[in-house]
């Protein structure tokens, strides 16, 4: 098994342990009621939830471009940043406005309605797509 973290921008956690067959328990630990400048914030509720193999795939081809993308990385946790950790190998941070194919994701995957089970998807993945050759993350 191989383990995946992720922090996003507001602090709330992510967890992915893909297994052998190649799909992954997902782990969502949002972050406590906050209040922001403008608004308040809440990041639902914790989530648990199995992926299928295609849907692991496609948030692992994500996190690879991520993790490619140069550009795209910082040496400070600031606000709006993104944290990844992938089990013996050192995190990186993501500049905030960075990695919103990657959010896209996320949200795709824990969207509300009943748990997922082996061999269905809670809804579409956000495609991978773009000319990669650069290391950036393709745009919506």
């Amino acid at each position: 098994m191989t383990v995946y973290k992720h922090t996003d921008a507001v602090s709330s956690s992510y967890t992915f342990t893909v297994k052998e067959d190649g799909t992954a328990d997902m782990n969502f630990q949002p972050v406590a009621e906050i209040a922001q400048c403008t608004t308040n914030y809440n990041g639902g509720g914790p989530l648990e939830k199995e992926l299928t193999a295609e849907d692991t795939k496609k948030l692992i081809e994500l996190w690879e471009l991520l993790q490619n993308s140069k550009s795209s990385r910082t040496t400070e946790r600031l606000k709006g940043t993104g944290f990844f950790q992938k089990e013996g190998e050192p995190s990186f941070l993501i500049r905030a406005g960075r990695f919103q194919n990657w959010t896209a994701c996320l949200n795709s995957l824990k969207r509300d309605g009943p748990e997922v089970s082996a061999g269905e998807s809670p809804a579409p993945v956000y495609a991978v797509e773009g000319d990669l050759s650069d290391g950036e993350m393709p745009t919506a």
